[in-house]
């Protein structure tokens, strides 16, 4: 969430910044709502100081016995004032902020010119492209055949965009999580959690996906004879989510920072995109597998650690080898909490093209505002916001399709990535010809 006193004070250039994210502010109702707000918070302070002065004289006259039903009514009709105007302040108030609840996060003031297509730029390839010297297929037509991947009976069990991985597929999806985490513990630094992956409605709302992305999340129903019914349960659209509300309302020493977590979570998407070619198989589904990075750093700290938590993904891809591409978002394509945005896309030679692998986001202190998550200097009394970043490091299943389509060999087995071999019992290659033993 934006800081309103900021918001007030330099309304022309927030609204120009929005703008270029292709969010239109809507200047005159909140303004005509903040001047409703001050004239009643001004009002309803009047009323208080009236009927206070009228107490205090009530009892004085009744020391006197004097009558004082006349100055009990005036302050009968004062209070009624008071709460019918209480009552149209909260009112406001709730319009402010269900207002504020919904403006996006402040892009960085450097990357609104860069790009008047509102095109994303590229800023980095790494890797060369296999040159294959047979018929290459994509990692459904690889794993069709003995249905190493069954999308046919995922959706027996559950609805279509689901999969169920077997045999050598399964370990080496293993592998892969295995391979994250440790490296970014062991040689990244970072610290392993584990979460929950349901969530409630406030956690969502800390980190900007509600009440905008309502409708791409799975809601979860409670028994009805639990106490909790009356509130809303989801299942986690990233581990973002958990991961960044562990630090909710908590306040750290400056040197305690920056925390830097990891986690490999379930997640759960029910609006992933249209259903095409190009985003059939493990490239979107419902439900995917990814391991996500965390960092809550100091303000003045948070764009290196931007670009720090950027290369731990981007190391994920250089020792598998994979080809990818580093992108800088445009203002116009930013996350709704997000102020700087890379994107990290994969070569996927089926389709010759680079596939979105991760997002790596400063999001500033648009979260910590709303989780209310501080620091403070030495004996400083005064508090300041943290910044919070995000990023994938790196989704499992994608991973895993960009490799059995860039390490397949002529005779449809899988070339095990140098990297992952002491993950995979030392074998070199796999094969997909394996039997399903259900």
């Amino acid at each position: 969430m934006l800081d309103s006193k900021k918001f007030f004070s330099k309304l022309e250039d927030v609204e120009q910044r929005l703008s270029e994210r292709g969010f239109i502010l809507n200047r005159e109702e909140i303004i005509k709502l903040k001047k409703e707000e001050k004239i009643l918070e001004t009002e309803i302070n009047s009323l208080r100081i009236k009927r206070n002065l009228i107490s205090k004289t009530i009892g004085i006259e009744k020391r006197i016995s004097k009558n004082v039903n006349i100055l009990h009514i005036k302050a009968k009709k004062i209070s009624e004032e008071l709460s019918c105007k209480a009552l149209k302040l909260k009112t406001i108030k709730s319009k402010i902020r269900e207002i504020f609840s919904e403006i996006p996060n402040l892009p960085e003031k450097h990357i609104l010119s860069s790009n008047r297509k509102k095109d994303d730029i590229e800023i980095k390839r790494w890797g060369k492209k296999r040159r294959f010297n047979f018929k290459i297929k994509n990692h459904i037509e690889l794993t069709k055949k003995n249905k190493n991947i069954d999308f046919a009976i995922a959706a027996k069990i559950s609805k279509s965009k689901f999969s169920v991985i077997s045999g050598s597929l399964a370990r080496l999806y293993r592998a892969l999580s295995q391979f994250m985490i440790d490296l970014h513990v062991d040689q990244h630094g970072y610290y392993e959690v584990l979460v929950p992956y349901i969530v409630n409605y406030q956690s969502l709302y800390h980190t900007g996906h509600l009440p905008k992305f309502m409708n791409d999340l799975f809601s979860i129903k409670l028994n009805k004879n639990l106490k909790e019914n009356h509130e809303d349960y989801f299942l986690v659209p990233t581990g973002e989510v958990p991961m960044v509300n562990l630090v909710q309302d908590k306040i750290f020493s400056y040197e305690s920072l920056p925390i830097k977590l990891i986690s490999n979570t379930a997640c759960f998407r029910l609006e992933a995109g249209s259903y095409g070619k190009k985003t059939r198989g493990l490239i979107r589904s419902h439900q995917f597998d990814k391991v996500e990075l965390v960092q809550i750093v100091q303000p003045e700290k948070s764009r290196t650690a931007l670009e720090e938590l950027t290369s731990h993904a981007e190391k994920i891809l250089e020792l598998l080898k994979l080809p990818y591409r580093k992108l800088i978002l445009h203002s116009e394509n930013l996350g709704f909490s997000s102020s700087k945005t890379y994107d990290l896309e994969v070569w996927f030679p089926s389709q010759k093209k680079y596939i979105e692998i991760s997002s790596c986001s400063n999001t500033t202190d648009f979260q910590s505002r709303r989780m209310n998550t501080k620091f403070k200097k030495g004996n400083d009394r005064s508090k300041q916001l943290v910044h919070i970043l995000n990023g994938s490091g790196l989704p499992i299943g994608r991973t895993m399709a960009a490799i059995l389509e860039n390490y397949q060999m002529c005779d449809g087995s899988i070339k095990i990535p140098e990297i992952l071999k002491r993950y995979m019992n030392e074998l070199d290659q796999i094969s997909l010809d394996e039997p399903i033993r259900y």
